[in-house]
């Protein structure tokens, strides 16, 4: 495509003319230059560099590099494929049942029963992508994380774990299918023996196996007032 020049017209002296772009090589890369035409057909001597111009005649026009354009479409096509990669790694990781577990003692209900009794409430919520199976609840005794720690160094020995299995509660009985967007409840009654010898502790956990993972989705039980 032939060169298309610029009309000009200089305030100052009041010369009219036409700015011509010419292209050149400088080392390696293209170099833009520009000519200004007063007569004649062909574009008069000398040329100028873009950041060369006069001042009168600098600000009459936009330069649009070839070059960067192409390096523009270049960059755009790199972060589009490194955002197609990244979002395809995001749904892979997260896709699947995803399960938010919440547990609170010392419930009460109103009206409250005879034996004013306390109750142990777990919900458990599929926020995930796909529906999975409660298979089983337990409850144990979280070890603090610097004993931890000096497992993992054998600096200590391991203490023995004591779990202990939801068997009698109110609610949707296990296994259980948890659909994606819906919600599990089951409603303990504290007996003696599980406030004294479990909810004396502030570590103690409840943990919910599902089918979809060897790991169960475990969180603290926050203790009310009693």
């Amino acid at each position: 495509m032939a060169p298309a020049p610029t009309k000009y017209g200089d305030r100052n002296s009041g010369n009219t003319g036409e700015i011509w772009e010419i292209w050149g090589q400088t080392g390696s890369f293209p170099k833009v230059f520009f000519a200004i035409k007063t007569t004649g057909n062909v574009p008069s001597i000398p040329t100028f560099p873009k950041s060369k111009l006069p001042d009168s005649l600098s600000g009459l026009f936009q330069y649009n590099s070839p070059m960067k354009t192409t390096e523009l479409v270049a960059w755009i096509g790199a972060t589009t494929g490194i955002a197609s990669l990244v979002w395809n790694i995001y749904t892979k990781v997260t896709a699947g049942p995803k399960l938010v577990v919440r547990a609170y003692a010392n419930m009460i209900q109103m009206p409250p029963p005879p034996n004013n009794a306390r109750f142990l409430r777990i919900t458990v919520q599929n926020v995930g992508t796909a529906p999975t199976t409660l298979t089983n609840v337990d409850f144990f005794k979280m070890i603090p994380r610097w004993k931890r720690f000096l497992y993992k160094l054998h600096l200590r020995k391991r203490d023995q774990e004591t779990h202990a299995l939801l068997n009698d509660y109110r609610g949707p009985q296990i296994p259980h299918k948890l659909e994606v967007g819906s919600e599990w409840v089951a409603l303990m009654e504290q007996d003696a023996s599980f406030e004294e010898e479990w909810l004396k502790t502030d570590m103690l956990h409840c943990a919910v196996h599902h089918s979809f993972s060897k790991r169960p989705a475990a969180t603290k039980i926050i203790r009310g007032p009693k």
